[in-house]
């Protein structure tokens, strides 16, 4: 074979490859704006009809590209989230329904999307949903989707989740709930929660929904996990908790936590807590810890804090309790 049919045949075969090449592209590009395509009709035909469209559309549709592990899956189902939250309010009547749905997946794709979507409509079926679902996945996106719409009806039925044997995922979401919730009905559980529970994450996140909650019977609870808990993230938690709280009670132990602890994050964000609480008690052990090291995070926190004490020292004593509170 001459040097030129050589050429001739190599380019041959790479103009092949090439045409090859873009036409599987192409038909996957074109398979994927199908789907597209496809979905918004769909879309489109449940916002005109959100009762009966919108069931129809998650069921054939999600089931067949989540559930059947068809290759456009994660696209489809994004697309569907994303739509149906553009739909919003209209969306609902559909998405509540199919929180009764046999499927367990679906009914957690539907508490979801109800997070995004808002509508207060939805509180009572979630409520009711927490109270008769034992699948934990549902459990958990029902308890999201409940602490973003808020709603004081869900505080009994988010408390009697603890009663049930559920993982530490949905204790976290319970525990996330409660706190945006907002409801002091919710302290003496999640002390019991700090206390006891042997997941880390979730007694810290129960340690900031008490400082966020600001009620004083979390005071004494969050002085134990300070100075006890082994979790070095749930006691820095429980020190910005007393700062929320602003309860001098804790103005010794913080200092103690500062001065000992093994953990330099927990003594840094002791320091920030007795900055908040007000009390010139603290500011002879800030500035002893200040002399460690100069360089340190712990420095800069020790050096804000005794700023913050020596200014509301010569506050007038109301400003400077307004002033505190507002902090």
């Amino acid at each position: 074979m001459t040097r030129r049919r050589k050429i001739i045949w190599l380019g041959s075969i790479l103009l092949f490859l090439l045409v090859l090449a873009g036409g599987i592209g192409g038909y996957y590009y074109w398979q994927s704006t199908s789907v597209d395509q496809k979905v918004r009709e769909l879309v489109y035909e449940a916002a005109g009809y959100p009762d009966s469209g919108t069931e129809k559309f998650l069921k054939e549709w999600k089931l067949d590209f989540l559930l059947k592990n068809k290759p456009d899956k994660v696209r489809a189902t994004y697309i569907i989230e994303k739509e149906l939250m553009d739909i919003g309010n209209a969306a609902t009547p559909g998405l509540i329904s199919l929180l009764n749905d046999e499927n367990e997946q679906v009914r957690s794709e539907a508490a979801r999307i109800l997070y995004y979507v808002g509508d207060k409509r939805s509180v009572v079926p979630l409520i009711n949903a927490l109270k008769n679902d034992n699948n934990e996945e549902v459990l958990m996106f029902v308890c999201e989707a409940i602490g973003q719409i808020g709603d004081s009806r869900a505080i009994e039925p988010l408390i009697r989740l603890f009663q049930k044997d559920i993982n530490e995922n949905t204790r976290l979401a319970v525990v996330t709930s409660l706190e945006k919730l907002g409801d002091v009905r919710a302290v003496e559980p999640l002390i019991k929660v700090l206390q006891k529970d042997e997941d880390y994450m979730v007694r810290y996140s129960s340690a900031f929904a008490l400082g966020k909650l600001g009620d004083k019977r979390a005071v004494e609870p969050l002085t134990d996990s300070l100075e006890k808990d082994e979790a070095w993230p749930v006691r820095n938690l429980a020190a910005l908790a007393l700062g929320m709280l602003g309860d001098k009670r804790s103005v010794e132990p913080l200092i103690h936590a500062m001065l000992v602890d093994e953990d330099e994050r927990v003594r840094e964000d002791s320091a920030v807590a007795l900055g908040k609480l007000g009390d010139p008690r603290a500011i002879s052990a800030l500035e002893k810890t200040m002399q460690e090291d100069i360089d340190s995070e712990l420095y800069r926190k020790c050096k804000e804090a005794i700023a913050k004490l020596k200014s509301a020292a010569t506050r007038p004593s109301g400003l400077s309790s307004a002033t505190g509170a507002a902090e």
